[in-house]
C-alpha cells in the first residue's frame, strides 16, 4: 500500500471513529420510518436550507413536538373538573382530615 493511500485510509478511519464516538455518546437507538416522497423531499430541502443533517432536523422536530404536548392531568384535577370533589352536601368541611370523625371507623 502506498504512503498516500495509507494516509487517506487512516484519515477516513479516524473520521469514522470520531463519528462513532459522537453517536455512541448520545446513547441513541435507531428506528425506521416510511415516508412518502413529498415528505422526504421537504425534509431534505429543510435540512439543506438550515445546514443540518436530516437526522438532526428530525430529532429536533420530535423534541419540539413532545415538549409542546400538554401533560396528563392528575386524578385530583379531573375530579375537580367533574365536580366530584366536595360534592356531598351537609357534611363537615374537614371530614377527611379531622381525626374525631375517624373514631370507630373500621371496627
Amino acid at each position: 500500500m502506498s504512503a498516500a493511500l495509507f494516509g487517506r485510509r487512516f484519515l477516513l478511519d479516524c473520521a469514522h471513529v470520531r463519528q462513532s464516538a459522537r453517536l455512541s455518546d448520545m446513547s441513541t437507538t435507531r428506528i425506521s420510518v416510511r415516508l412518502d416522497r413529498t415528505l422526504r423531499a421537504k425534509i431534505r430541502k429543510q435540512a439543506r436550507a438550515k445546514g443540518k443533517k436530516e437526522a438532526e432536523l428530525i430529532r429536533e422536530a420530535l423534541v419540539k413536538e413532545f415538549d409542546a404536548a400538554p401533560r396528563a392531568k392528575t386524578c385530583y384535577e379531573l375530579g375537580m373538573e367533574l365536580g366530584l370533589i366536595g360534592c356531598s352536601d351537609g357534611l363537615p368541611a374537614d371530614l377527611s382530615t379531622n381525626p374525631k370523625y375517624m373514631e370507630g371507623f373500621g371496627e
